[in-house]
């Protein structure tokens, strides 16, 4: 993950959205700006958060949302079993 003295939230968003778009295979150009545009992590909860990875889970090392902006499973509630992904899956739906 990039460092923030690297690059800005917002060029990593950008940089995920083309990537969501990518692998989705849109040609929409809007599903690149929707990503782009809406922060993930406004819907996750406040940070640390807990990623779920294969079968075990990881907990981000700080609040910061460059660490959620991959495809990954960011645990909602994990006593109801609710969590917030996969992101490329959700591109390719929008996408078709």
């Amino acid at each position: 993950m990039l460092s923030r003295s690297m690059a800005g939230i917002e060029d990593i968003r950008k940089f995920y959205a083309r990537l969501l778009v990518a692998h989705a295979g849109s040609p929409d150009p809007r599903l690149e700006a929707a990503f782009a545009e809406v922060p993930r992590e406004a819907f996750l909860g406040p940070g640390p958060w807990t990623v779920i990875a294969g079968n075990g889970k990881v907990t981000t090392p700080s609040a910061d949302p460059a660490h959620v902006y991959q495809n990954v499973l960011v645990t909602l509630d994990d006593d109801k079993g609710i969590n917030n992904g996969e992101p490329f899956l959700h591109a390719m739906w929008i996408g078709k």
